[in-house]
């Protein structure tokens, strides 16, 4: 399946609520899911604002299927960070450092899922 994952540095466009990309944007449709490369959670909006959570660079649609994959994979604890959340220890990093490892995670995972 053909995925396209923006470009981390790409001219993006963003909006100040996740509804407000989907009414643009449309919604994910049967099986699909929009995924937010870095996490649209509080900590992170009020880090790096709205605009640049809900944004054409840090969405991209996946197969339901991968999208839980990457979920359960951010729920998990990890063994690097006393039993921390990969999702908790992960957003204590920067923008940047988020963005990569949730990109090599959307790779690792579609790999897997063939």
């Amino acid at each position: 399946e053909d995925i396209k994952v923006p470009a981390a540095n790409g001219p993006g466009k963003g909006y100040t609520t996740f509804d407000a990309f989907k009414r643009e944007h449309g919604y994910a449709g049967r099986d699909y899911a929009w995924h937010h490369i870095v996490s649209q959670h509080p900590d992170n909006i009020a880090k790096f604002g709205a605009e640049t959570i809900h944004n054409t660079n840090n969405l991209v649609l996946l197969p339901a299927e991968l999208h839980n994959m990457i979920t359960a994979h951010y729920a998990t604890n990890s063994r690097f960070s006393q039993q921390q959340r990969v999702r908790d220890l992960i957003r204590q990093k920067n923008f940047e450092e988020q963005a990569a490892y949730g990109r090599e995670v959307i790779e690792k995972l579609r790999k897997e899922s063939k």
